[in-house]
């Protein structure tokens, strides 16, 4: 009997113990808000058909895309307070015609948002330093992007290359503007309302619209060869950099 009694007492003891955790381990862990930045190329309405002809600019031209490559430095979120906060080191690369189209991060602020920044391109020290540096994967690794005129010693901070086809032409003829040089570079702002909270994991989608880069000041088939070289070439491509700001914009962030 007394050694049954012994037995109680020590069960009850445990199970006093077992019911005692640390209140800490009992409070949800809390992370910080991780974003994707997806980049999809819209004509209109709908998506663009990569690498394929049918897509009608306003002058007529029929657009086939089959490289889009973007170089993209100072890339940050915008508070509602006018603060803002720098995604990464800030660099990114999408390709609005392959998969590389999305962008992560983690480890945010939670806070309440109002838009994301970045600027076209790199800045003239980044621009002309020695590229060979970059780690693999990096927006500015060469060898990732392709993305680097070796012999002109600077970066190619918007690839834009396919073939076009209007009344003129009988079959496609091909086209290639490179956005580069100093001169080029261009700030993106695009505004948006939108919170991040503790545990959230944030999908964003980014649609930029060809139909509104390719206007009736900026014509592909004006120019098929555009390297942002000549002055006449340089002109031409500070009006499709005018556009930007019209052709970026913050579709969702949910």
């Amino acid at each position: 009997m007394k050694m049954n009694k012994i037995c109680i007492i020590a069960s009850l003891v445990l199970m006093a113990f077992g019911s005692c955790k640390d209140p800490v381990d009992n409070v949800e862990k809390k992370e910080k808000p991780s974003l994707n930045l997806e980049f999809k190329a819209r004509m209109g309405n709908a998506d663009l058909a990569i690498n394929t002809q049918g897509n009608i600019m306003s002058n007529g031209d029929d657009i086939l895309v089959n490289n889009w490559g973007i170089i993209m430095s100072g890339i940050k979120l915008i508070k509602t307070d006018g603060s803002e906060v720098l995604l990464g080191d800030g660099y990114g690369y999408v390709n609005l015609a392959s998969s590389i189209r999305t962008m992560e991060y983690k480890d945010l602020p939670a806070g309440d948002y109002k838009g994301v920044k970045f600027t076209l391109g790199v800045d003239a020290t980044t621009n002309h330093a020695d590229p060979s540096g970059w780690p693999a994967k990096h927006p500015l690794n060469i060898t990732y992007t392709n993305m680097h005129w070796g012999w002109a010693g600077g970066y190619i901070f918007q690839a834009f290359e396919g073939k076009f086809k209007n009344a003129m032409q009988t079959s496609p003829v091909g086209f290639s503007w490179h956005t580069a040089t100093d001169a080029c570079t261009k700030e993106i702002v695009m505004m948006k309302n939108f919170t991040l909270n503790l545990n959230d994991k944030k999908n964003g989608k980014i649609y930029v619209a060809i139909d509104k880069m390719l206007d009736e000041n900026v014509m592909i088939s004006a120019m098929p060869t555009n390297h942002s070289g000549s002055s006449t070439e340089l002109a031409a491509m500070q009006k499709l950099l005018s556009n930007l700001n019209n052709t970026y914009s913050i579709h969702s962030i949910e």
